[in-house]
């Protein structure tokens, strides 16, 4: 598109990171959802038109002149929706499935970066029966902008929303970043200090080797694996009155730990990056990762290190706008996220059906999902590092020592990884003494 560098305003540093980290590769931000009942297509235009013209983020474009590292963040007023419309012949709901992700995967393959940044589809699967797929570039949308879209577009068919509702513009954001992080008062200092010490050489990215050696530029496609969690298990840690999310964490570094026998070592940690309220509904891309500093006791209790984590973890939130770093792409990482509920609005159903949200490159990383009622818990792995069979034997560790220290939470981190390994699910693929080939975790202390 021709159109002057002069004009727009500069990445965020959470755009920054996205864009060096996806590299000729281009990073998508999806969601599928499903419409089940009777649709009245003109309220569905008009909530769509309101999404679309509410928010400058879903309208942005980006310029790059030579010799630029980054690309000018730009926004077109006048921009015109459009929406695709598509049908589906009659299929059985499995083929519905394949259409439904090979409509996604068309979506992903648009170049996003040039024009409004929104691809918006419609496909009718039947007569009550409808999904709507909206694609954008990583660098305009984390997980929380996905959802955030379906609630508004749940509340623009109800007719929920108030046009003087007041709401943050993304360009805005970026300038008041820029602006934040060249401050010298006592506040910005203490958050820059923060962030040095927990980039202590003692506190070095935990790595996870492996034989398997990547092809230069491969593009990144991950894999994810379920982990099986009893619903005993899921019970007890419920009924403990602890954050689940962070019985998932502490029970993550303890494997960590036993994987690599490192007591001092940091991990991604992905924080929604809306730590002001103003930000709760906003669009655009405040997920950012953090380096979660781990200092594990193995002498002290599995209680007392999960405790040691929630400080640490609130201490990074707290810190966060004070992290400037872009470039760091830590290989091990753990995320949360959380769904939201299927809503009706004038008789119809409105639901998520599919998502998908790349805005982090991890080796390795354990991602947790709460529901209305639930959680559940998957491994997401890079194949060009880790072999599934590699994955589906970390993940039955997990599900061990999650077992185990839901059942004793005040036994020590040791006794619970001894119990582990005394089940006989610490797999000797993974013990730090053996050297496996294919995808499997092996020692190299080149880390440490």
């Amino acid at each position: 598109m021709d159109s002057p560098a002069t004009a727009g305003s500069q990445l965020s540093l959470q755009q920054k990171h996205v864009w060096k980290l996806q590299g000729d590769q281009q990073f998508v931000s999806q969601v599928a959802v499903l419409l089940q009942g009777d649709l009245d297509q003109q309220r569905l235009h008009n909530a769509l038109i309101g999404i679309f013209q509410r928010h400058q983020i879903l309208r942005a474009f980006f310029y790059r002149s030579p010799g630029m590292e980054f690309p000018v963040q730009m926004v077109e007023e006048n921009a015109a929706f459009s929406c695709f419309r598509s049908s589906l012949p009659e299929v059985d709901p499995g083929s519905e499935e394949d259409h439904v992700r090979s409509a996604l995967r068309t979506q992903a393959e648009t170049d996003l970066l040039d024009g409004s940044a929104l691809d918006v589809a419609l496909i009718d699967a039947a007569p009550d029966r409808h999904f709507v797929l909206f694609t954008l570039p990583a660098l305009c949308a984390d997980f929380v902008t996905l959802k955030n879209l379906v609630v508004e577009l749940q509340e623009h068919y109800a007719g929920l929303v108030s046009a003087g509702n007041r709401f943050q513009q993304y360009g805005d954001y970026s300038t008041w970043q820029d602006q934040s992080l060249q401050n010298t008062d006592a506040q910005t200092q203490t958050g820059r200090t923060f962030w040095r010490e927990q980039s202590s050489p003692l506190n070095a990215p935990l790595i996870l080797q492996s034989k398997k050696t990547p092809e230069a530029h491969a593009v990144y496609v991950p894999g994810t694996l379920q982990v099986f969690l009893p619903d005993n298990v899921l019970d007890k840690v419920s009924a403990s009155g602890e954050d689940l999310g962070n019985w998932f964490l502490s029970a993550w570094q303890v494997l960590l730990w036993q994987l690599r026998g490192r007591t001092d070592f940091a991990i991604g940690f992905v924080s929604d990056g809306r730590g002001h309220a103003k930000l709760a509904n906003a669009l655009g891309l405040y997920t950012r990762t953090l380096p979660l500093r781990v200092r594990l006791a193995p002498n002290g209790s599995f209680a007392e290190h999960m405790t040691a984590t929630a400080k640490s973890r609130a201490l990074a939130i707290e810190h966060q706008d004070y992290y400037d770093r872009t470039e760091d792409a830590l290989p091990i990482g753990f995320i949360t996220e959380e769904e939201i509920s299927p809503q009706v609005a004038h008789g119809l159903r409105i639901s998520v059906y599919a998502i998908r949200c790349e805005t982090e490159r991890f080796q390795l990383a354990l991602k947790c999902r709460r529901s209305a009622h639930t959680w559940s818990a998957e491994l997401v792995y890079d194949p060009a590092y880790f072999d599934r069979d590699a994955v589906e034997r970390l993940s039955q560790q997990f599900s061990t020592i999650l077992a185990a220290a839901s059942s004793n939470p005040i036994a020590t981190v040791a006794s619970v990884a001894d119990l582990h390994q005394s089940q006989g699910k610490l797999a000797k693929a993974f013990d730090p003494a053996v050297h496996l080939s294919g995808g499997s975790i092996i020692d190299n202390e080149a880390d440490e």
